[in-house]
């Protein structure tokens, strides 16, 4: 799996990028979950100055609430961190290829690589069996 130095920086690359990706929904969940709070408040006022007869702020909130859950079972900030933190060690690991004068350097650098995957997919097994074990 990490048999070389080119095939260590592919899988940084597959590590940086499922990071990157994972923030970035962590992030629109975050608006969206704002702008749904924003149309529950305004249409709360709105009910209140009796501009509507209709229950924004109850539909709203059950939106929220969905939104929460979602957000929760996909798990994007804390695959975030475990994939950028695998990353992070594959960027470190990577730091003792670049010059593997001896076998015992090598050594280092294919453990070090072998350890900071092996992690990352111990986080992700531990994320898989609490959703699957709650039914989700």
């Amino acid at each position: 799996m990490t048999g070389s130095p080119r095939s260590q920086i592919h899988q940084w690359r597959w590590y940086k990028d499922k990071a990157d990706t994972s923030r970035k929904m962590t992030g629109r969940w975050r608006v969206a979950t704002g702008i749904l709070a924003i149309a529950g408040a305004l249409g709360g006022f709105a009910k209140a100055a009796a501009a509507i007869d209709f229950d924004v702020l109850g539909v709203v909130a059950t939106a929220i609430g969905a939104t929460t859950a979602w957000v929760q079972t996909r798990q994007h900030e804390t695959l975030a961190v475990a994939y950028g933190l695998a990353a992070q060690e594959l960027a470190a690991a990577r730091s003792l290829a670049d010059q593997p004068t001896d076998d015992v350097t090598w050594s280092v650098f294919v453990n070090d690589s072998e350890a900071a995957i092996s992690r990352e997919h111990i986080l992700w097994r531990a994320s898989r069996t609490v959703r699957t074990s709650t039914g989700h």
